[in-house]
């Protein structure tokens, strides 16, 4: 059976002084999801980050990186908080996308 865990609004990033901490608990519920499914494949549908420029880019970095840590492909949507326009204003460069491994965005 091919398992697919779709994760959706996860709002990473800093526009709450308390962001750290819910951020912290949102990759650990994230390991649980994976350990426990054994995932073929993660969907990521929309409002990955929550954050404003100049860390918008670096926030995205670090969870991209974080969900590419499980070497399980994955695709990803931007949605209405993680929009193209905030990350563009912090930086992103196309070629971000072409060193990440097992991805689709």
């Amino acid at each position: 059976m091919f398992k697919i865990l779709q994760l959706t609004d996860l709002h990473f990033g800093n526009l709450l002084p308390e962001s750290s901490h819910i951020d912290q608990v949102t990759k650990a519920l994230i390991m649980r999801l994976i350990h426990t499914n054994q995932p073929d494949f993660i969907a990521i549908t929309g409002d990955l980050i929550w954050s404003k420029p100049p860390n918008s880019l670096s926030t995205f970095r670090d969870v991209l990186e974080f969900i590419n840590s499980f070497n399980i492909p994955f695709a990803a949507t931007f949605g209405n908080c993680s929009g193209l326009k905030m990350l563009f204003f912090g930086g992103l460069k196309m070629s971000f996308f072409s060193g990440l491994r097992l991805s689709h965005i």
